[in-house]
């Protein structure tokens, strides 16, 4: 069994189905493949998969997604697993909003993951509190059912994953900048008019931020947690500006849990040894191929999830 970690193999793999008939004004623009099938497009410019689970199909896994910034319908879908194709690429259905607590706008940073008993719960980050819900496949909503607060970390985290330990409990993956500051001192904003982030010379006025991968034990119902936040990875400059998303899995079936994360630049790195007890510093691996060359997903702002293989 072998998993599939990168959006490389998931957004330009996976595919929506659609039925083949002429334009109307207003509606969306059919695949015009004779099959029905193109590239998974979503209803935002900028989107990012929040993990998967088996809930349409009992064997396979459907695909949470959430669309954020400059989309025509931002917010949380669920994209239902359809088919494979013949090379065993997964095909899904188009995505299903997803209600959630967060209001009617796409909902914060976060992972969704699945228990052995089927329930789907899903942890969101909201200032220094992860925000605990759980999905409702009746009526496809996410229900609120308490925050914990974390302590220990430096700044606020943007995202998070949860690796299982063996005693029932999780460990918390936070994404904590360094706390540079990226933009210039005197910036308005990139949409006013008297934005202007470089010299003279072209150059950028502002630094160039950093973070580093901090954990906390949370406890078994995702409650409370048990202590405070303290930095996994070597360094607290492990990728460029943050990780754009955070998961945990497994690489193989009977594997040890590791967290896996996306750079800005479009790399990914990989911490082993996060459900281990009392473990110190992580090194971080970047996902490479089989002749060693470190993997870039084709564009910045790489979101890598697992999903499953059968």
């Amino acid at each position: 069994m072998t998993l599939r970690v990168s959006l490389t193999l998931i957004f330009f793999t996976c595919f929506a189905l659609s039925p083949s008939h002429s334009l109307e004004s207003g509606k969306k623009i059919p695949v015009g493949t004779e099959t029905g099938r193109g590239p998974l497009a979503t209803y935002g410019v900028v989107t990012e998969p929040m993990g998967c689970a088996r809930i349409s199909d009992a064997t396979e896994c459907d695909l949470f997604m959430r669309t954020t910034r400059f989309g025509e319908e931002t917010g949380l879908f669920l994209y239902p697993f359809q088919n494979r194709t013949e090379e065993g690429t997964p095909i899904f259905g188009e995505g299903a909003r997803i209600s959630h607590p967060f209001g009617d706008a796409s909902p914060p940073s976060g992972t969704l993951l699945q228990l052995e008993d089927g329930t789907v719960h899903g942890l969101w980050l909201q200032g220094s509190e992860v925000v605990h819900t759980i999905f409702s496949a009746e009526d496809r909503s996410l229900r609120e059912i308490g925050r914990a607060q974390v302590e220990g970390l430096p700044r606020n985290p943007r995202n998070l994953a949860a690796v299982p330990m063996a005693d029932g409990t999780w460990r918390v993956a936070f994404d904590v900048s360094d706390g540079v500051r990226y933009r210039p001192p005197d910036d308005v904003g990139s949409r006013d008019p008297e934005y202007n982030p470089y010299d003279g010379r072209g150059i950028w006025r502002g630094k160039l931020s950093a973070a580093g991968l901090y954990a906390a034990p949370l406890s078994a119902d995702f409650s409370k947690f048990l202590k405070p936040a303290s930095l996994i990875s070597q360094t607290t400059q492990e990728v460029l500006d943050s990780y754009c998303h955070l998961d945990a899995g497994r690489l193989t079936r009977n594997g040890d849990p590791v967290v896996i994360g996306g750079g800005r630049m479009g790399e990914m790195m990989v911490y082993s040894g996060i459900h281990q007890p009392n473990q110190g510093s992580i090194p971080g691996r970047y996902v490479v191929d089989r002749k060693g060359n470190i993997l870039r997903h084709p564009t910045i702002q790489s979101s890598p999830v697992f999903y499953p293989n059968p």
